[in-house]
């Protein structure tokens, strides 16, 4: 029990993302169960924080001025005095919870609201511990301690220059960095603004003069000017960097890093920050999602055995720009658990699928991956789907391109079917996205808008082009929604060629008047080298979709960004392609690779399309897929709604055949698509 009581004593927790606090919240009530388990009475949690003070008066005694010393002892005599009055006069979690708190527990926040919000949380949980005594001073409540070290804001993802090279560290620093851990544990239990003043100027005092010392060992100045002026006890600043040895007097990195870091996409983090985290973090891709880089600064962050728990979004596990951050969590830690949650909603706020991971750094060269969980749930509560699965079975699936995890037979099948043939990228296949329109409100028209451009001028009609949006595809078939895309390329003058156009478009503002010189609201194709490719046949998709739902276009079509189009390889029919793509085979590959959408949805876009392992064979091989594509497209063409659901099954039955599934295969499949 002793070891177990000193092991959660000497914790390290760290959110680096903290909120309101939830998840420091959360693990304190954690510790406070496991402490009441391991010591009921408190007797050996107790001692502990009365030891703790009197390896102080230790110290204090060889203080060599008499006065100073005194005072110290005596002041420390009296801690110990509110560490028995602490736990004689409360609830038996008051106890647990306050030195918990003091010595375990920090949050990091960049916004210094939410760590004013975490501290109320944690000084509420501490009230309601506390015993009313009315014929005591002030009832017999304590005064809150002081959470200004333990919480603090500052953006946890940048940190300060160190030297390149740092010669033999200057002892004096670890004095100073010692008197200022002690300063700030002795400010934690302050009562009167006169003690807190007190302390918060030594405190000032200790950070000027390590700055000065770290300067005269080579540190750059930006950097001991910030150690310096970082003041923990300002609450309304929040610092631009994050420095664990500065503001919490951590040296030794963390046993445990919690949290759930913000979903913040690629195009919504600053262009400065974004620069700063390029030229610090190896997992940096231009188009990752910000936890991301606190996934990397978690791991930077552990000390030698530490446990990382976070809960993100998944797309990092099969995502290109997750490829730095599967590496770095292959290489420099060992999964111990993975939780992958899709299409369920954890958090009220956030549609978004989710994966929980918990790692930590490999105690010796032989530590391996360990076992890990993906499931999919919907239950009533997270906590009634873990009590009903628990966390067994499935095993992650490695390779240079994802992280899957499923079943080892579903594993098995992946690799079969990718053996089966060529990717479509390997293929040379042209896949595109839409184009953007910029503002739909002045590009897109409609078909009464379009007539009286035309009646106005012929001309006009040279610029005006019929869309195909997303939602305007089904399987083997799509529907014009009569609506049109003013085409305004790259070298198109408008103004002097379409002036009734032009004139159009200058009554939505001069923001676009003045931009076509630019390429970008006036000009809808921005990647004008593939203009002549919508005049094409093409197989077009809709991005997001429960099933496989891909048409034969060959009209002169222009796609919108929520919608793809891929020109077929020459070798290839372009119906027996269809066929493949459309059928349950396909189908049960994206969603083995794939992240979903978080809707109920999957997400066929090109990074997972240009995977899709496509039989080669010859044409004689393709013909009997070829026609009965040929039947679907003819009873489409009469109806678009006509079911032909009959024809797909054949088509499914000629595609299990290619890829030589066997009979168990094939029922894995289609078990899995239903």
């Amino acid at each position: 029990m002793e070891h177990l009581i000193t092991a959660i004593d000497t914790l390290k927790i760290l959110d680096p993302a903290c909120g309101s606090g939830a998840f420091p919240m959360g693990i304190l009530h954690k510790l406070v169960f496991l402490l009441g388990k391991l010591d009921p009475r408190n007797a050996q949690w107790r001692q502990r924080q009365i030891d703790r003070v009197q390896n102080t008066i230790t110290e204090a005694e060889k203080i060599d001025d008499s006065v100073i010393r005194e005072s110290t002892i005596d002041e420390l005599e009296r801690e110990i005095d509110s560490i028995n009055a602490a736990f004689e006069r409360n609830a038996l979690d008051y106890g647990r919870k306050l030195y918990l708190i003091e010595n375990c527990i920090y949050g990091v926040d960049i916004q210094p609201i939410a760590t004013q919000i975490a501290k109320l949380r944690f000084f509420i949980s501490l009230i309601v511990e506390q015993k009313i005594d009315d014929t005591r001073e002030n009832r017999g409540v304590r005064p809150l301690p002081n959470l200004e070290t333990k919480f603090v804001a500052a953006n946890t993802l940048l940190s300060v220059e160190k030297p390149e090279q740092m010669t033999l560290r200057n002892p004096e620093i670890d004095s100073k960095e010692k008197a200022l851990a002690e300063v700030r544990r002795r400010h934690f239990t302050a009562r009167t603004p006169r003690t807190k003043d007190r302390y918060r100027q030594r405190d000032a005092e200790l950070r000027s003069e390590i700055s000065a010392l770290l300067k005269r060992d080579g540190f750059p100045n930006e950097t001991t000017e910030k150690i310096a002026h970082w003041d923990p006890y300002n609450q309304n600043a929040s610092a631009n960097f994050f420095g664990p040895e500065w503001m919490f007097g951590i040296t030794e990195g963390f046993d445990v890093i919690i949290g759930n870091p913000p979903y913040i996409s690629h195009d919504k983090i600053s262009k400065q920050l974004k620069t700063k985290i390029k030229n610090s973090y190896q997992s940096y891709q231009p188009f990752a999602d910000i936890y991301c880089y606190f996934i990397e600064k978690a791991i930077d962050l552990q000390n030698e055995a530490g446990i990382l728990s976070f809960i993100t979004s998944n797309s990092y596990l099969r995502a290109e720009y997750g490829a730095p951050i599967r590496s770095l969590l292959y290489n420099r830690n060992t999964l111990i658990r993975m939780l992958n949650i899709e299409d369920s909603q954890v958090f009220e706020s956030a549609i978004v699928n989710v994966s929980i991971i918990v790692s930590r750094k490999p105690i010796n060269s032989s530590d391996d991956f360990c076992i890990v969980v993906n499931s999919l749930f919907s239950g009533d509560s997270f906590e009634d789907f873990v009590s009903v699965n628990g966390f067994s079975y499935p095993q992650v699936y490695f390779d240079s391109k994802s992280w899957n995890l499923a079943e080892p037979k579903l594993v098995e099948l992946q690799k079969k079917l990718e053996v089966s043939g060529k990717t479509l990228e390997e293929l040379n296949t042209k896949i595109r996205l839409g184009i953007a329109t910029g503002s739909n409100e002045a590009f897109l028209i409609d078909e009464d808008q379009k007539r009286e451009f035309c009646e106005k001028n012929p001309i006009n009609t040279e610029i005006i082009k019929p869309i195909l949006r997303g939602r305007d595809i089904s399987g083997y078939s799509y529907t014009l929604p009569k609506q049109y895309v003013l085409l305004t390329k790259n070298g198109v003058n408008v103004e002097r060629d379409y002036p009734d156009i032009y004139e159009h478009l200058e009554s939505f503002g001069d923001k676009f008047k003045n931009r076509g010189a630019q390429g970008q609201h006036w000009t809808n194709l921005r990647a004008c080298s593939f203009y002549d490719d919508f005049k094409k046949e093409k197989i077009v998709w809709i991005e997001l979709s429960d099933s496989g739902r891909f048409s034969l276009c060959n009209d002169e079509v222009y796609l919108l960004n929520s919608a793809y189009f891929l020109l077929p390889p020459s070798d290839i029919d372009s119906k027996f392609l269809l066929g493949i793509l459309n059928s349950s085979t396909i189908r049960f590959y994206l969603n083995l690779v794939a992240e979903t959408s978080g809707m109920g949805t999957s997400r066929w876009i090109n990074n997972y399309v240009k995977e899709f392992p496509i039989p080669v064979v010859a044409y004689e091989q393709q013909t009997g897929i070829i026609k009965i594509v040929n039947q679907i497209l003819e009873v489409k063409a009469a109806d678009s709604d006509a079911n032909t659901a009959d024809l797909e099954q054949e088509i499914d039955e000629r595609v299990y055949a290619l890829y030589n599934l066997t009979q168990e295969e094939i029922t894995i499949v289609q078990e899995a698509v239903q």
